[in-house]
Formats: structure tokens, C-alpha cells, sequence
């Protein structure tokens, strides 16, 4: 009889257990959960869940960029099913491969980092620079916006930008100032809107679309900053250190999801 009992009850956990709805969390490093167990935090998707009282399945990757996010989401939400999907996409510029064996590779063209373990060499990142231009990539991360919708209409998602969309490369001697930067999102603008795709977005679900301020949007990183300014809250080290989101920066964050959720779904 006790052991019959004890079965029972595990089998009610495990059915229990089962019911729990699900979330899918994909990112970079905004998203990957590396950083709240090195740190001793939380990292944004399991604090959504949480609140929402799901089961998180996070897949967030640092380095990695928009091809990856898309194409574990494409995977994922083949292999089960989901009760709410929630990808916060990357850096525009970033490229990524898969390996045979070795999982998931990331390269930066953009930026020349000691922390950019690629085996490319300057002359090669800026070649291929000519190729994964602005517009390139704007035009890219864009058609996988859209396709990214329209796989998930019968399924509950949100999507919002985390980092700026551009960056100005690093490390190869161009011009760092805030004016060059400038330069660089008013040829995303440009592009954007050019693309076919920039009416076809559902802005309610995809949180600051269209992304950058000019035209009214933003991302997770120009939102702190413009609450935060001196990154001493929402930053892990600081101003001059590592601007990764801290415990306080994840909570942000989880919490804007989650009133878009409230909002889109209670």
C-alpha cells in the first residue's frame, strides 16, 4: 500500500508538473543564463517565469546574433510545444554558423577584441565588413522579423531588441565618437525603411519597433541608459567596466515583458 502510494503521488507530481505551461527565452548574452550563475542572479527569462509561474526552457547565447536566435527558435518550437515565446534579438552585424559536432559559432566582423576569439585575421573582418554591411544585415534582420511572426501566429510571442541594433566597429581604427555612431543608425534608418517589411510588423507584440529613436523606437540598452546614465544601476560594471545587464538590469527588463504580456495576454 505505501509503495503504491508513493507511486501515485510521483505520478501527480510528474502530471502536475506537465500542465505547467512553458516558455521559450532565446538571446545573446542579454539573455544567457552564463551570466546570472556567474554573478549569483537571476538572468531575465527565468525571473518572466517566475511571475508567469511557467517552466523556462532559455536559450540565450553569448556572441550570438539574430541567425541564431531564429534558427533555435525554428527548431524549438518544432520539437514542442510552447505557451508563450519571448526572443530578444542582437546586434544586426553579428553572423553565426553551426558546426557539425561543435554546436553553435559566432563570428563579429565588426569588432577586433581580445575577447573575439575568431580565427580571422584584421584584413579578413574588414572584406568581410564590405559584404556584412548596414544595409545587409538591417535588410536580413528584418525578413527574419517577419518570418519570425508569421511562424509564431498561432502561438503567444514577444519580441523586443536588446542591445543597439548597429555598432561601430571596433578596433580597426575608425572614428569611435557618437558622431560616428550617428552615421552608422541613420544608414540603418535608411534601410529600414526601404525594406517591405517595416509595415508589416506588429509593433504591439514587438516591443520599440521600429528600434531606433529617430523613428520611434528603441531597444533595452537605450532604455537603461536613458534611465540609468552613469550605468551604476542596471550595469554590472559600471560605466568603464562590464556593461552587461546586472541583477537589477534582468529585473528591468523581465519586468517590461511582463506588463507587454499582461497587456497582450491576461
Amino acid at each position: 500500500m505505501i509503495g503504491m502510494m508513493q507511486v501515485n503521488l510521483r505520478g501527480n507530481i510528474v502530471s502536475l508538473f506537465s500542465k505547467r505551461k512553458k516558455i521559450l527565452a532565446i538571446g545573446c548574452s542579454y539573455t544567457d543564463h552564463w551570466y546570472g550563475e556567474k554573478y549569483g542572479f537571476s538572468t531575465w527569462p527565468e525571473i518572466l517565469a517566475d511571475k508567469l509561474d511557467m517552466h523556462c526552457y532559455n536559450y540565450g547565447k553569448a556572441g550570438s546574433g539574430n541567425n541564431y536566435i531564429f534558427e533555435k527558435m525554428y527548431d524549438k518550437i518544432y520539437e514542442e510545444e510552447f505557451d508563450l515565446v519571448v526572443l530578444m534579438w542582437s546586434e544586426f552585424q553579428r553572423l553565426d554558423f553551426q558546426w557539425h559536432g561543435k554546436g553553435w559559432l559566432s563570428l563579429h566582423p565588426h569588432r577586433i577584441k581580445t575577447l573575439e576569439k575568431y580565427a580571422m585575421n584584421i584584413s579578413g573582418k574588414r572584406s568581410l565588413l564590405k559584404y556584412a554591411n548596414i544595409h545587409s544585415m538591417t535588410q536580413h534582420s528584418l525578413r527574419l522579423f517577419h518570418l519570425t511572426q508569421t511562424l509564431l501566429k498561432d502561438i503567444p510571442y514577444i519580441m523586443v531588441q536588446g542591445t543597439r541594433c548597429v555598432c561601430a566597429p571596433v578596433g580597426f581604427g575608425f572614428d569611435q565618437s557618437d558622431g560616428y555612431w550617428r552615421v552608422l543608425e541613420k544608414e540603418c534608418i535608411e534601410s529600414m525603411l526601404k525594406s517591405p517589411y517595416i509595415d508589416k510588423i506588429d509593433e504591439d507584440k514587438f516591443l520599440g519597433f521600429p528600434l531606433l529613436r529617430p523613428i520611434g523606437g528603441w531597444d533595452m540598452d537605450t532604455v537603461m541608459d536613458k534611465l540609468d546614465p552613469d550605468r551604476k544601476k542596471y550595469r554590472i560594471g559600471g560605466p568603464t567596466g562590464d556593461t552587461h545587464p546586472n541583477e537589477e538590469g534582468h529585473k528591468y527588463m523581465a519586468g517590461v515583458i511582463y506588463d507587454a504580456y499582461q497587456k497582450l495576454y491576461s
